[in-house]
């Protein structure tokens, strides 16, 4: 009798197509990150936030300590050096070696910045495989955060979320995967990715409740675990907070400055959601349509599992309804009570990403045991969502020729040093772009109030602050018109110099 040995996977419809399935999630995800990361070709946009992490990061290499050059949030003309606490130190951080290899700060934001893209499509990549998604609800998730109009636009700016959502995910994902199989590696993972996310921006506190109900579930280990998790969510924040006390003697100066009146607050999380995220036509019952359909997605899970409510919560999806609505709500009740920018595309994407990934998991575990025509049915919604939505954008085509350079500015910052302009400056007045910060490598003084400019007298006294300072504005502003008008008026005269490449016109003392 003769013997055959038949390969397991021979003759299996399954196998070919789970390589199928495979290339083609493949191909997509890396096509979305292509094209997310295609408009960086020309160059990251630098918002007030975004430059003061590049230059927190050239100071630390240039001067071994952070500080920016800009007088935001102070608003002070005097010409000294402004402390940096009003954000983690997480992304300043992750800039050094970029900024070491490239020198250009402009061209190491823009790489750093398409590598936390990457990495961030990367974590949704594992995030699926994790749940275990069909390959169209897959494919609908790497879409969304494609062209749903708030991560094209976190994609453009050097900020944190990309990579604080990256990290976010991933500390999701380490903890998932413990609910399928019990090993303490998981653990350790969760803990560090936990630890960056902290690093990047304060809500990483929220990032404890991936910890919660399973510490609570521990049969061993409870205390060392709690006590991972605690450091690892809340470390970065409390050490940043304790060097902001004990250097400058307040936690963060722009966050306890002031607070928004309850009327943008208070609702505005919610008006976001009905006017903007969920719009998808011009009347607005419709919005409520979706998030009634959202919502139903969410809790309909749980509906149909057994056990007690803290069980259900120890399962993936509970694990990540938990996650959405900490974030959510978290970030909501910090608006009301601290002083940051109305809750929008940016501020809210940490929790659009998990929210969108719990609603996409209700699909799945609704309809896993289904018949085929229901289950695909449910998975159009996603694509039908996105097709009919107003808060999408035609995502950006990666084979664009498009040209990296810096800005212009650079360029006519050098020709205003060699110029002799800098020589015993020890400041600089100009408009709202704080992007002259990072190639002046002296201190900047924004003016706020253009009330400084538009009289004679306001002009000589801020020309007798500090050692030969000087303006840089931009032309056809409203700043240098009103300037050109006073000009006349001044006892101490000014040589004005323009530098056409960059629209940028320079005020100095004669020498």
């Amino acid at each position: 009798m003769r013997m055959v040995i038949r390969d397991p996977l021979a003759g299996s419809l399954h196998f070919p197509w789970k390589n199928a399935a495979f290339l083609i999630e493949l191909a997509t995800v890396i096509a979305c990150t292509f094209t997310a990361i295609s408009p960086l070709r020309s160059g990251v946009d630098l918002s007030l936030d975004s430059v003061n992490f590049v230059v927190a990061a050239q100071n630390l290499i240039e001067h071994g300590r952070f500080f920016v050059f800009s007088n935001w949030p102070s608003h002070s003309l005097l010409p000294v050096e402004e402390p940096f606490t009003d954000f983690p130190p997480g992304y300043a951080l992750y800039l050094v070696p970029f900024l070491l290899i490239f020198k250009e700060p402009y061209l190491a934001a823009t790489v750093a910045h398409a590598i936390t893209i990457a990495a961030l499509f990367g974590s949704l990549f594992s995030l699926f495989r994790t749940l275990h998604w069909p390959i169209l609800l897959r494919i609908a998730g790497y879409l969304i955060v494609s062209v749903l109009t708030t991560f094209p636009i976190i994609y453009t700016h050097y900020w944190t979320e990309p990579f604080f959502i990256a990290c976010t995910l991933a500390t999701g994902t380490a903890m998932i995967r413990r609910t399928h199989r019990e090993d303490r590696r998981n653990w350790y993972w969760a803990a560090g990715f936990a630890f960056m996310a902290s690093s990047l921006k304060y809500i990483g506190v929220f990032n404890l409740i991936w910890f919660a109900i399973p510490i609570m579930h521990a049969t061993a280990g409870r205390v060392q675990r709690t006590l991972l998790a605690l450091t690892a969510c809340t470390a970065p924040v409390l050490l940043w907070f304790s060097r902001n006390l004990l250097t400058h003697g307040w936690v963060s100066h722009s966050h306890l400055a002031h607070v928004h009146g309850s009327e943008y607050t208070l609702a505005r999380p919610f008006y976001f959601l009905i006017h903007e995220l969920l719009r998808i036509n011009e009347r607005l019952w419709p919005s409520f349509v979706v998030l009634l359909f959202a919502v139903v997605l969410t809790l309909f899970p749980f509906a149909r599992m057994k056990g007690r409510w803290m069980q259900r919560l120890a399962t993936p999806h509970g694990l990540l309804t938990l996650a959405a609505l900490t974030h959510f709500w978290g970030l909501w009740a910090l608006s009301l009570v601290t002083s940051f920018s109305l809750l929008d595309d940016r501020l809210l994407s940490p929790s659009i990403s998990l929210a969108m990934v719990v609603v996409l998991n209700g699909i799945h575990v609704s309809v896993k045991e289904r018949t085929r025509p229901i289950q695909r049915m449910a998975v159009l919604g996603p694509f039908l969502f996105l097709l009919v939505a107003h808060h999408t954008t035609r995502p950006p085509s990666p084979f664009n020729s498009r040209n990296f350079s810096p800005p212009p500015e650079a360029a006519a910052w050098e020709r205003i040093k060699d110029a002799g302009t800098l020589d015993e400056a020890s400041h600089f007045y100009s408009d709202k772009d704080l992007r002259h910060q990072l190639y002046a490598r002296i201190p900047q003084r924004i003016i706020w109030d253009g009330k400084y400019l538009s009289d004679a007298r306001s002009i000589d006294a801020l020309l007798q602050i500090g050692s030969r300072p000087f303006f840089v504005l931009h032309h056809f502003t409203d700043e240098a018109r009103v300037m050109e008008q006073a000009l006349d008026g001044c006892r101490t005269p000014l040589k004005r110099t323009t530098y056409p490449e960059a629209g940028l016109v320079v005020y100095a003392i004669p020498r």
